[in-house]
């Protein structure tokens, strides 16, 4: 199961920006966004691949269960502000960062 983002003029709509807080949102940014939060959420990471590139962030998982799982979490992060600059915080803090 791949899970894929790769709309930025959402991004920028939805936050002015594709930098946010310094942090450079691009498809390893993003994955490392991903990252951040299956660690806050205590998800094992062992199950899943990244191969993401400067403008898709693309993951790939093992089972559906796990990538929806995920894929509601990361989508909820990225819309909301204040959780989006807590994620990045701990991407920062974990060294998932591009």
């Amino acid at each position: 199961m791949r899970l894929s983002f790769f709309d930025w003029s959402w991004l920028e709509k939805q936050h002015g920006s594709i930098e946010i807080d310094g942090y450079y949102m691009n498809g390893p940014g993003v994955e490392g966004l991903v990252q951040a939060v299956m660690f806050e959420n205590k998800i094992e990471s062992d199950d899943v691949e990244g191969d993401s590139e400067g403008d898709a962030c693309l993951l790939y998982f093992t089972t559906v269960e796990l990538a929806t799982r995920v894929a509601e979490l990361a989508a909820a992060m990225i819309k909301d502000r204040t959780q989006l600059a807590k994620t990045i915080t701990i991407a920062r803090a974990q060294g998932f960062e591009d």
